[in-house]
């Protein structure tokens, strides 16, 4: 297995959901865990909403979330009838829309539209919170879209600020990022977020690569001008280069807990792949042009530049039972993971899209459990150099009955610290979303400062994060 670049890292949370970590090993793999249901969070049944609603943001902000969505009732989003909606949560579970009353969509004013038209940037609209220290108040919110002309082509993308994610402004009268090669495809979500590693604005949209829908970046210091795009590199956790694959969108974003690493729920796309017969699409009353693809979604990373990991065996998001999660565009991730409670978080997915019957679901998992190191039966595995700048380690893990992981310490040659072996370390056993590493003479606070690996050898258990405190 591929193992971590990267030398001397200084330890904070990690999550295993890259072979960042894993320098050797044996045994071992890297797992991706599936989010169970929660239920659904919200219906897209207003007249302004419908079939087609997609490309959902949620950002946490201030002990409430908000949600973003597009409005569209129809299939096609040229024709000044598609809006962005908005609605919020205290809690995450259920979302109300908020009373805007501003704009009139679909017959009514009485609505939670906060840009009504298309043509004005909000389609695939992507959102961020710029929590910054120094942002000024009208920055704080901040969105990428797309502006279209009156034939209808996606042919330029447009920064908006806000001061309340409500009201919403231009950030310069022209474009922000032309369509000059025509290789790209802005008519999905475009995702602008901080990279807190590279100290840059990001924005990750969809352009075609060799025939398939892929993801490029574009770079910015004050989120008004932009570098040239830049296509993503994909590899597997073999290190192996992946072309093969239609991202339709990518859903980056800092992980809450870690955002030095950047996580994509991205949605694949698999064209004329087609699940269902015209008589079940017409059961469960999907639009005839909506049922002859599927899609699901992946867990990728990126930790910095073009270079994009896709390390886990398995998949994120099923479509799951129902038809209606087998049609063309359902199953699209929302932008954006929330910490729903005290040890569980949320994502959310647009489900049975283009149906009657379209809404948005709640996913649920354990804190910092994305993914794992797994081991069935026995295996282990060291991690490159790392400094440990404070006094402890704790691990987020489960055993089995049976299970347990040890953990030891070597130098940077690989040679064994006295009093930090396996005979010496405490072996951790049960499921904990944070347990500290202990000996039963030493202490690591003993090794504050230094730059050491870690070695894990591990019986039928899994590890999820780990955790310099």
């Amino acid at each position: 297995m591929r193992g971590g670049e990267q030398v001397a890292m200084k330890l904070t949370r990690e999550l295993f959901v890259d072979a960042h970590l894993v320098r050797k090993s044996t045994g071992i793999r890297l797992v991706c865990h599936e989010p169970v249901s929660a239920g659904t969070a919200f219906v897209f049944d207003r007249p302004w909403e419908g079939p087609f609603c997609n490309y959902a943001t949620v950002v946490h902000d201030s002990g409430k979330v908000r949600l973003y969505y597009r409005g569209l009732p129809v299939p096609k989003h040229y024709q000044g009838d598609e809006s962005l909606c908005v609605a919020e949560s205290t809690d995450g579970v259920q979302f109300t829309r908020l009373n805007i009353n501003t704009y009139r969509q679909s017959g009514t004013s009485n609505n939670n539209v906060i840009i009504p038209d298309s043509k004005c940037g909000t389609h695939s609209m992507g959102i961020m919170l710029d929590s910054r220290s120094g942002v000024p108040q009208s920055e704080r919110w901040k969105g990428i879209g797309v502006e279209q002309s009156e034939s209808g082509s996606d042919n330029q993308l447009v920064a908006l600020t806000s001061p309340d994610g409500i009201r919403w402004n231009r950030v310069t009268a022209g474009a922000t990022i032309k369509n000059d090669t025509g290789h790209f495809a802005f008519d999905s979500q475009n995702v602008p977020l901080w990279s807190e590693a590279e100290g840059k604005y990001l924005v990750f949209g969809r352009t075609w690569q060799r025939g398939f829908r892929w993801i490029s970046r574009w770079e910015s210091i004050d989120f008004k001008s932009w570098s040239a795009s830049k296509s993503m590199e994909f590899y597997d956790g073999d290190g192996k280069p992946v072309s093969d694959t239609h991202y339709y969108i990518n859903q980056f974003a800092p992980y809450f807990r870690a955002p030095h690493i950047l996580l994509g729920t991205a949605a694949r796309f698999f064209p004329d792949r087609q699940v269902l017969s015209a008589a079940e699409a017409n059961e469960i009353g999907i639009h005839p042009s909506y049922f002859k693809d599927t899609s699901d979604a992946v867990l990728i990373t990126s930790r910095g530049g073009t270079r994009v990991q896709r390390d886990l065996q398995g998949v994120l998001i099923r479509p799951g039972i129902g038809a209606a999660n087998w049609v063309s565009r359902s199953n699209y991730p929302a932008c954006g993971i929330i910490q729903s409670a005290n040890e569980t978080m949320s994502m959310y997915v647009c489900r049975a899209t283009g149906t009657p019957s379209a809404h948005l679901e709640r996913l649920e998992w354990p804190l910092d459990r994305l993914g794992s190191v797994s081991v069935s039966t026995k295996g282990s595995f060291e991690t490159p150099d790392m400094i440990l700048p404070r006094a402890d380690i704790r691990l987020n893990f489960s055993t089995s009955a049976g299970g347990h992981v040890l953990v030891s310490v070597l130098d940077t040659a690989g040679r064994q610290l006295p009093g930090f072996g396996p005979a010496d370390a405490i072996p951790l056993i049960g499921d904990f979303l944070s347990r500290t590493i202990l000996f039963r003479k030493t202490h690591l606070r003993q090794l504050a400062g230094r730059t050491i690996r870690l070695r894990f050898q591990i019986v039928e258990a899994d590890i999820y994060a780990i955790e310099g405190i």
